[in-house]
């Protein structure tokens, strides 16, 4: 299987089935301020996030993010090889933690601000935010992440915002690591 082949993305209303991507109001609930909210990467200053920071290696790199969350994304890297041989060794992460706003919205923190989300691609280079592809290999990791309560960005609704990369901790699965104290 070619990993880096372009292939169009599936109609938002296949995917994240009984997930949302969970809005700022919601991570301020669940982990309060991260960080400064600039427009490039910041470190976070919020000293909850920063004792549950937990690495994890991709493509050679090693990333932090919030332990449950890189936990469960290692739990699905590990399905999706078994599933497809070779995926996790092909795979290359764009980051994890990055306290910053979102693109295009500078008022409104990325979900990367309190390290529940990442940035994945095949290659050289990731397929462009608003692009309606994704790798074929990004497809085939959706299903294990899916399965898990991360979020897809390839299935936001808003077309020219779709981000094929992007994986989140769901608000679904950030209520249930809330209740669990497992934030």
């Amino acid at each position: 299987m070619s990993f880096t082949s372009n292939v169009p993305l599936p109609s938002p209303n296949d995917v994240n089935t009984d997930l949302t991507s969970p809005s700022q109001h919601a991570m301020m609930h669940f982990l309060g301020v991260p960080g400064a909210l600039t427009s490039s990467c910041s470190d976070s200053t919020n000293a909850h996030v920063r004792e549950l920071l937990s690495p994890i290696t991709i493509g050679g790199a090693t990333f932090h993010g919030l332990k449950p969350f890189v936990d469960l994304v290692d739990d699905a890297l590990t399905d999706a090889d078994n599933a497809h041989p070779g995926i996790r060794a092909a795979l290359r992460c764009d980051g994890v933690i990055c306290v910053r706003h979102q693109h295009g919205f500078p008022n409104v923190f990325s979900n990367h601000s309190w390290g529940t989300a990442i940035d994945l691609f095949f290659g050289n280079a990731p397929v462009p935010q608003g692009n309606p592809t994704t790798q074929s290999g990004i497809l085939a990791l959706v299903f294990h992440f899916h399965k898990r309560g991360l979020f897809w960005g390839g299935g936001f609704h808003k077309r020219s915002r779709v981000d094929s990369m992007h994986f989140e901790a769901s608000e679904e699965l950030m209520a249930k690591l809330k209740n669990d104290g497992d934030i």
